[in-house]
């Protein structure tokens, strides 16, 4: 049981969650650009731009965060 908190806790691996007109992104490395429309982060080797309109961050930490909009397009591009 303490391994499987302990890897919860300590987890480091992107993760894109979308459900309903949420998106969730956890362990992204930097925030590129962020507006109503345009959001783009960057992670260790991949560039994510999630386009959409009224895109509202809900939640925004240091490595996490959760937008609520109407998603419309989501790019995900090798850096």
């Amino acid at each position: 049981m303490f391994s499987r908190l302990s890897n919860y806790i300590n987890n480091d691996k992107f993760s894109l969650t979308i459900t309903d007109n949420i998106l969730h992104i956890i362990n992204y490395k930097r925030i590129l650009s962020l507006d109503e429309e345009y959001i783009s982060v960057i992670t260790d080797n991949k560039k994510i731009n999630i386009k959409g309109d009224k895109l509202i961050p809900q939640k925004l930490l240091d490595n996490e965060i959760l937008i609520i909009g109407k998603i419309k397009n989501i790019e995900v591009v090798n850096v």
